[in-house]
C-alpha cells in the first residue's frame, strides 16, 4: 500500500496505520484545505496512470490514498473509510470486479467508480459487480475527476 503525499508516494513504515481523523480533518491537517474534500482511494496497477489519478485529485483538494491490488485496497479500508474508490477491472490476484462484489458485501453505499476493459459481455458482467459508475478504458482523467467530484456523499 502506497500512501499520496502531495508530491510522491511514499512506503508506509511497518506497523503505521492510517491516522484515525476523517477526510476533511485530514486535509486540514495535513493539506491545508479548508473547503470540504472527500477521501478517495486509487487502485490501480499502472503505477503512472495512479499517480496521475492521485496527483489530479489531491489537486482538487481530496485525500488520495493509493494501492496497486485488491488485497492492498482491502487492507486500507479496514482502517480507513473512503469516501470514494476508483478500481480497476486489470488487478493481480482478486481483479477490480471481485474487489467490487467484495467491498459491496461490506459497504453497499459507498461509490465505486470501475474503470473497465471494452469486451463481449462487459455491459452485464459490470452490471452485476454493483459498482455505481463504469468507465471503459481508455479513460479520459479529466473526465474521471468530472466523476469523482460530482457524486453526491449524503449516503445510507
Amino acid at each position: 500500500m502506497r500512501r499520496w503525499f502531495g508530491h510522491r508516494f511514499r512506503e508506509p513504515r511497518p506497523g503505521c496505520r492510517l491516522p484515525e481523523l476523517s477526510t476533511t480533518q485530514l486535509a486540514n491537517n495535513h493539506l491545508g484545505v479548508t473547503a470540504p474534500s472527500r477521501g478517495v482511494l486509487i487502485v490501480e496497477s499502472d503505477p503512472d496512470l495512479q499517480w496521475q489519478l492521485a496527483r489530479m485529485l489531491t489537486q482538487s483538494s481530496c485525500v488520495v490514498v493509493g494501492t496497486s491490488s485488491s488485497d492492498g485496497a482491502i487492507a486500507v479500508l479496514s482502517s480507513w473509510q473512503a469516501d470514494v474508490i476508483v478500481v480497476a477491472e486489470d488487478l493481480p490476484g482478486m481483479n477490480g470486479l471481485e474487489l467490487v462484489r467484495h467491498i459491496r458485501t461490506k459497504n453497499r453505499s459507498v461509490p465505486i467508480l470501475l474503470l473497465a476493459n471494452d469486451g463481449p459481455g462487459v455491459d452485464d458482467v459490470v452490471r452485476a459487480t454493483g459498482a455505481t459508475r463504469v468507465m471503459l478504458k481508455p479513460v479520459k482523467l479529466e473526465d474521471i475527476r468530472g466523476l469523482v467530484l460530482g457524486i453526491d456523499l449524503a449516503r445510507e
